[in-house]
């Protein structure tokens, strides 16, 4: 069950794989950790959002999440291409359900959310 929360709801995301080329190269760009973060939080926001819709959930509020922790990005191959994945911790006004996965390559076990509390 997906529904809007007043109280932050804390989650893990696991092997996650937020970067495309593209939002990759704009990472690299960015300066300072801080920007960097805030770009993750808004990939982050987005694949929240894009698997709401494709499970047919549109939020009635404003979506947010906050990222308060993250391991250093990893370098992986899947299907012998070159990725980079992390671990993050983060907070959102909405409640998942354990399990789901979010960002690229989600199908086959990238990115497996896990609810922390709340």
């Amino acid at each position: 069950m997906v529904e809007m929360s007043d109280v932050p709801v804390i989650y893990q995301l696991s092997d996650w794989l937020p970067l495309n080329d593209k939002n990759y190269k704009l990472f690299e760009r960015e300066r300072g950790l801080a920007a960097r973060i805030l770009k993750l939080q808004q990939i982050l926001t987005g694949n929240v959002l894009s698997m709401l819709k494709g499970v047919g959930i549109f939020v009635p509020s404003l979506l947010e999440t906050e990222i308060t922790a993250m391991t250093p990005m990893r370098s992986v191959k899947y299907k012998g291409v070159p990725l980079v994945t992390l671990d993050v911790q983060f907070a959102a006004n909405v409640s998942l359900p354990d399990q789901i996965g979010l960002g690229r390559h989600a199908s086959v076990g990238f990115g497996t959310l896990t609810r922390i509390r709340n």
